[in-house]
């Protein structure tokens, strides 16, 4: 289409787009419609490769992506998606264009191809995913449940070990070797807990662990 043959306050608009297709590069496709002629809207476009989007195509893209969304303020819609023929992920938004009687004339679309963006994205945040990763996700509660854990270990082996009213030096040692064997000193929490429920010192159960481990 001869540009001079596009109407006059839509053909101002092509030094524009002229330069943002030169400063954005060619992932960026800019369309200009003029709605005049709905069924050859399109009279100027850059960096077609994008979409394939050709002079005299019809606008009935904008009708089912931007006026019928629910997102469309009336003058334009930004950031919506769509995937083109050929399979690429397009980011796109469109504005109407009004004369002075805010009647709708024209409008802008700008298409990007995101697809390299979502290849790099992919390919970098496979170097921010470690294999540990899924054994941090809740921290905070994983602590608490191995905190229970070793508690209920401790509290059974007490009920179960520990009968008498008074028990001497070997009966706690007894106590004291059974939890070692359970792993339940591996929990940091452990000797306090366990101070705690045999109402004796920490430096006790130091003492007792000593015992036990030179005898192993």
């Amino acid at each position: 289409m001869d540009i001079n043959n596009i109407p006059e306050d839509i053909r101002l608009y092509i030094p524009f787009i002229d330069m943002l297709g030169e400063t954005l590069g060619p992932d960026v496709e800019i369309v200009l419609h003029d709605l005049s002629h709905p069924q050859s809207s399109v009279v100027y476009a850059v960096n077609t490769e994008v979409t394939g989007r050709k002079v005299g195509q019809s606008f009935n893209y904008l009708i089912d992506r931007v006026l019928l969304s629910p997102r469309f303020n009336g003058t334009y819609l930004s950031n919506y998606k769509f995937i083109s023929k050929d399979g690429k992920t397009i980011r796109s938004s469109s504005i109407f264009l009004r004369n002075k009687e805010n009647q709708a004339i024209g409008a802008i679309c700008i298409n990007i191809n995101v697809n390299h963006i979502e290849k790099a994205s992919n390919f970098f945040n496979k170097f921010l995913i470690f294999p540990d990763d899924k054994y941090h996700g809740n921290t905070s509660q994983d602590v608490f449940h191995v905190e229970d854990i070793v508690n209920e270990i401790i509290d059974n082996i007490i009920t179960k070990y520990l009968v008498s009213i008074e028990p001497d030096r070997n009966e706690k040692l007894a106590v004291i070797r059974k939890m070692d064997e359970q792993g339940v000193f591996l929990a940091k929490s452990a000797i306090d807990r366990v101070a705690e429920r045999m109402n004796i010192s920490k430096v006790t159960i130091y003492s007792y662990l000593d015992e036990i481990r030179k005898d192993e």
